[in-house]
């Protein structure tokens, strides 16, 4: 099923993306102000104790975003996973990130795991306490689906170690409140382009039953809306810097192949490099405009494969991706040490998550062209 389409009622998403800069504009501004104090002690936390180089108050309110709408979809699980061993399946993960050869096995076991434990939810008063974040992280931890959020939160939950529980509280309630007023926002403006996110949520579980996805394809709609907002949040924050990079590359997914069966594409280290075998294809297009423009294009065959080579921040990669991938692959550039941009697949068509079969994806390229190519020249 495809659960989302930029162009909702529209011939193109041209108003998706006039509607996701302006609201992105809206919240961004809002946390900044009315999580002033949060963002600016953590910021000063980070500084103090040398986590990292300084980030963006902007990109710090993604993450205060993130943690609140996490504790709200996943506070259950954690609970009901608090009595048990996370290291069984935190190896499992390690071990299938780190062997290819025993993937696909490891994803069964992992599968059979996930489905029998991790699925489960235990209902109880949410108290905004410090152990209440922790259950949430090391339920996350024995998923394994979030491994760039989780980067991400842990420095928050460090930074709250190191407060009293009056603050503590104060700052989980914050950030519920803020995904609350934030998803309400997005309900209203972008329903019509997750259409069908709530049929697929509905019906999903049948053919996800024993499968290592089946917490990352039901995934809410308000992980949607946070990527959704948080990607246009990051785009603009690394725009210039963007720009300002002598070499770019451009990550695109496999789905976008016309035959994935008849694709030529030859491997590289950091991906497939299309040969451009198909005249309709869209990744031979997006490689046609790279050799005008003097940008690289590569084929990922899957987001964890990304970035196998670290880059350097003169390098700029733009990433197109479904919107569920969109913000762990903007961190997990610039973990790696390149400057980020996205831009998103115009509808999800992977039949490994979403459809019966493959559907070939497509992107604006409009936006393509004019956001992220020529404004650079």
């Amino acid at each position: 099923m495809v659960t989302y389409d930029l162009k909702g009622k529209e011939k193109n998403s041209k108003k998706y993306y006039e509607t996701a800069r302006e609201i992105s504009k809206k919240i961004v501004r809002n946390i900044m102000i009315t999580g002033e104090d949060f963002l600016s002690d953590y910021m000063k936390y980070i500084e103090d104790n040398k986590i990292e180089s300084l980030r963006s108050s902007e990109e710090y309110s993604i993450e205060i975003l993130l943690i609140g709408v996490l504790m709200l979809e996943y506070m259950d699980n954690g609970r009901a996973f608090m009595n048990k061993s996370v290291h069984l399946y935190v190896s499992l993960n390690e071990l299938r990130n780190s062997s290819e050869k025993f993937k696909t096995f490891i994803d069964k076991l992992r599968g059979r795991f996930i489905n029998r434990t991790l699925t489960k939810k235990k209902k109880g008063i949410n108290n905004y306490t410090l152990y209440d974040f922790y259950l949430v992280i090391r339920w996350m931890e024995a998923v394994g689906d979030f491994q760039e959020e989780l980067k991400r939160i842990k420095g928050w939950y460090l930074f709250l170690e190191s407060e009293d529980n009056e603050f503590v509280e104060e700052f989980l309630i914050y950030s519920e409140e803020i995904a609350k007023w934030v998803c309400s926002v997005c309900e209203n403006k972008f329903s019509d382009y997750l259409s069908n996110v709530d049929n697929y949520l509905n019906s999903y579980k049948e053919a996800h039953e024993g499968k290592e996805d089946i917490i990352f394809c039901g995934r809410s709609k308000n992980q949607y809306y946070l990527n959704i907002i948080g990607a246009e949040i990051m785009n603009d924050v690394y725009k210039d810097r963007f720009i300002s990079c002598k070499e770019k590359r451009v990550y695109l997914p496999a789905c976008m192949r016309k035959n994935k069966e008849t694709c030529k594409s030859i491997k590289t280290n950091e991906g497939f490099k299309c040969m451009k075998c198909n005249k309709g294809c869209s990744v031979r297009t997006i490689t046609l405009i790279g050799e005008r423009k003097g940008f690289d294009t590569m084929i990922i065959p899957h987001q964890t494969s990304l970035f196998d080579i670290r880059g350097k921040k003169e390098i700029g990669v733009v990433g197109i991706a479904c919107i569920l991938n969109l913000l762990s692959g903007g961190w997990k550039a610039i973990r790696m040490g390149f400057t980020p941009q996205c831009v998103v697949l115009e509808y999800c068509g992977c039949a490994h998550h979403w459809c019966e079969k493959d559907v070939p994806t497509e992107i604006n390229y409009s936006v393509f062209r004019d956001k992220f190519i020529k404004d650079s020249k």
